[in-house]
């Protein structure tokens, strides 16, 4: 397993899994997502679900289990890291031939954590690649899998074999708000 890779599996008892997966799946996403910032190279079904702990999701309510996945990462699974908040939480939505692009979540070496969650769907692993794009890891789909690396690693999502993935997408900065750059 590569190094700074930390796959979590069963945390959450199988109702949990189910309950989330039951909503995440059937919540609303454009497609218009893109990890290039250019929608000429990739592009995805997704959603923003939080930014800076705050629920931007609108017109819809906030789900408890978004807040509850929150918390676990900062107040359990991450909590040696004194992370303070999410920065953000994107819903991602894949179908058959609509695999993710190679991407960093941040281009500086240790201002975030990056954090899958295998939500919903039964394939469309998370793999990990070199800047040119060498695979060098690779983390099967598993409904309720965490999957947690520093956000300078290239990464993608692959596609499922059949059916709808939901991943969740968040990034946890390692930094004080006030050395984060302005775009964040």
């Amino acid at each position: 397993m590569m190094k700074d890779l930390i796959v979590v599996d069963d945390y959450f008892p199988d109702w949990q899994v189910e309950r989330g997966s039951d909503f995440l799946k059937l919540m609303p996403v454009v497609y218009s997502n893109t990890s290039e910032f250019d929608y000429t190279k990739t592009r995805f079904f997704g959603t923003m679900l939080m930014e800076m702990d705050n629920w931007v999701a609108h017109p819809f309510p906030p789900y408890w289990f978004v807040d509850y996945f929150n918390m676990v990462i900062i107040n359990d699974i991450l909590k040696e890291r004194d992370i303070k908040h999410c920065h953000r939480m994107l819903l991602n939505g894949q179908v058959p031939g609509l695999d993710g692009a190679n991407h960093q979540d941040d281009s500086e070496v240790g201002r975030f954590m990056s954090v899958i969650y295998h939500a919903s769907g039964d394939s469309g692993d998370t793999v990990f690649v070199t800047p040119e794009g060498e695979e060098i890891d690779r983390v099967a789909f598993k409904p309720g899998r965490i999957v947690i690396f520093p956000s300078e690693i290239w990464h993608r999502g692959d596609s499922p074999s059949q059916g709808y993935r939901v991943s969740l997408g968040c990034m946890y900065p390692l930094v004080t708000i006030d050395d984060l750059p302005q775009i964040y």
